[in-house]
């Protein structure tokens, strides 16, 4: 499966909108056009870059031959928008100013995150006349 931009965008939108879609398997975001599985894994890989921050809980499982507690098995139970997720869709909220940068990006052939928020942040700085 190949990473889409434009779905973590979608994503961290979705998110910010509703808090409430944070679990996973059970409340992730739907966002028209794309498959479950398809947001499922975004939301792991976005977690991977730091875009999101992932509770993990534990649960005890019995082992029902010996009637002895196993170890914790650990799964995701919800995720968050982290501070580096809040920054790039703060810096992605603009439409005109995402489309530049995914353009930019298109032109080198290739879509690597922090070379896209670096076009992301020098363009917002253009807008406010930073230097």
């Amino acid at each position: 499966m190949k990473r889409d931009l434009d779905l973590v965008r979608k994503i961290l939108f979705a998110m910010e909108k509703d808090e409430t879609q944070t679990k996973f398997g059970e409340g992730e975001p739907e966002i028209d056009g794309y498959e479950r599985e398809d947001i499922v894994y975004h939301m792991r890989i976005m977690a991977q870059a730091g875009l999101l921050h992932v509770y993990k809980s534990e649960l005890p499982h019995l082992n029902d031959a010996h009637l002895q507690w196993r170890m914790p098995k650990t799964y995701v139970s919800s995720y968050s928008i982290s501070w580096n997720g809040y920054e790039f869709l703060d810096a992605a909220r603009d439409n005109t100013r995402w489309e530049k940068a995914k353009g930019a990006m298109a032109k080198a052939g290739e879509f690597v995150l922090p070379v896209l928020m670096q076009l992301l942040t020098q363009y917002l700085k253009a807008e406010l006349k930073l230097p």
